[in-house]
């Protein structure tokens, strides 16, 4: 089976850890716990988030391929114990050395063999059936055969069930919904595992708690472990490092790693986030069927006057397509804004006004204006000659 995901260690470094942590562990909604260490332990039942095995050039081994006909339940009905039916498997031989682009690594992973992960459920027996939407998936530290179930009567087959064998599955957390880093700071609150746990299954979230640096310098609900792109970014030239600068965020867009930078030319950001657009919050009413490579963003400006009218500049990572369009998500449904400058760089500006139905969430002059929005592009106009730069903006984001 092949897992796909974000690496474990670009996941705790968005989250700031402290220099006291030392591990996590990782909960599933049904109370299972397994921990793990940050950096490598010799204990062959732990496997690490961080660094290379010492002496090596990798963090985990690479993978090699095993097949045999009598382990292959479509060949040996009577007792084979391998499904090589995965997509992943097509075309591999016995011995194959299976190459995982950037190595393997520990992940939080979102597909198997190409799909998304089936979402957790308790069954009439109590049990946690299916494994999404997220899993903790580790590789193994010492890569061994599929070996026969332990719990099978045959055993006189080509790889029998070998106790000391490396098997790692049993440390990959299904349906993962919280990850607490440790040690807990004195006086953190817990969470309550337990009652906590399918609530986040149902919203697709999960939680990182614990040793981590909660700084934020600048008020706007994104931490400075994720908004501290550079020491002296200071995108309006104010003498303010942008990750202080009451005016200016950087966080993670909600399809990728990369930074979306988003400046109020007015008053201050807060509440900054970035979710998919078809997070289950988001009304659907007067939604279009074009693409949206980067999700939606919120975020409010506070400290205006009422009634006021702001420039907002939203700096992405790729340039965006002169006939880009930009929706506001409003209470009543998606509305299509005009820009105020969209030239075909990677900088679109556009206007919002606090009180305005169209261009604040909340349609009240009250001094905040709400900014749920999305930016979307449409199938490419035909009389750009077929133009370039749109079509490639949206295969390398989809890729």
């Amino acid at each position: 089976t092949e897992y796909t995901g974000v690496p474990m260690k670009d996941l705790l470094d968005d989250a700031g850890l402290l220099p006291s942590a030392n591990g996590i562990t990782v909960y599933a909604p049904d109370g299972w716990a397994q921990y793990h260490p940050l950096n490598y332990d010799s204990d062959i039942e732990m496997y690490h988030v961080y660094g290379n095995i010492p002496g090596k050039t990798y963090q985990y081994p690479p993978a090699v391929y095993y097949y045999s006909e009598e382990a292959d339940l479509n060949q040996n009905s009577d007792y084979g114990w391998c499904d090589y039916s995965a997509p992943s498997c097509t075309g591999r031989s016995n011995g194959d050395a299976i190459f995982v682009q950037n190595e393997l690594k520990a992940i939080l992973a979102v597909t198997r063999d190409g799909a998304y992960l089936d979402t957790g459920v308790l069954t009439d027996e109590n049990k946690l059936d299916g494994e999404g939407p997220f899993r903790v998936v580790v590789p193994q530290k010492n890569p061994t055969p599929p070996d026969q179930s332990a719990k099978s009567d045959k055993q006189d087959v080509i790889w029998p069930y070998t106790d000391d064998w490396d098997h790692n599955a049993g440390s990959c957390s299904r349906s993962a919904t919280i990850i607490r880093i440790e040690p807990m700071p004195e006086g953190t609150t817990d969470i309550d595992v337990l009652e906590a746990g399918w609530t986040y299954v149902d919203q697709e979230k999960i939680i990182i708690y614990g040793a981590i640096d909660g700084t934020d310098s600048n008020g706007n609900g994104i931490l400075d472990s994720e908004e501290k792109t550079g020491e002296t970014a200071d995108y309006d030239k104010d003498g303010i490092p942008d990750y202080k600068d009451t005016d200016t965020a950087l966080l993670r867009q909600s399809k990728g790693l990369e930074t979306i930078m988003i400046h109020s030319a007015k008053g201050d950001l807060a509440d900054v986030a970035a979710f998919g657009e078809d997070d289950p919050s988001i009304i659907e009413n007067g939604k279009p069927a074009i693409v949206f490579p980067y999700g939606a963003l919120r975020f409010n400006i506070t400290g205006i006057n009422p009634g006021d009218s702001v420039e907002v500049a939203i700096m992405y990572p790729e340039d965006v397509p002169t006939y880009a369009e930009y929706y506001k998500i409003t209470e009543t449904g998606w509305q299509q804004i005009d820009f105020t400058s969209n030239n075909g760089d990677n900088i679109i500006k556009i206007k919002l006004k606090d009180g305005d139905p169209a261009t604040d969430g909340d349609g009240i002059a009250n001094g905040i204006i709400v900014d749920p929005g999305a930016l979307g592009i449409p199938d490419e106009p035909a009389d750009t000659g077929g133009g370039d730069s749109g079509t490639c903006f949206i295969m390398t984001l989809m890729k």
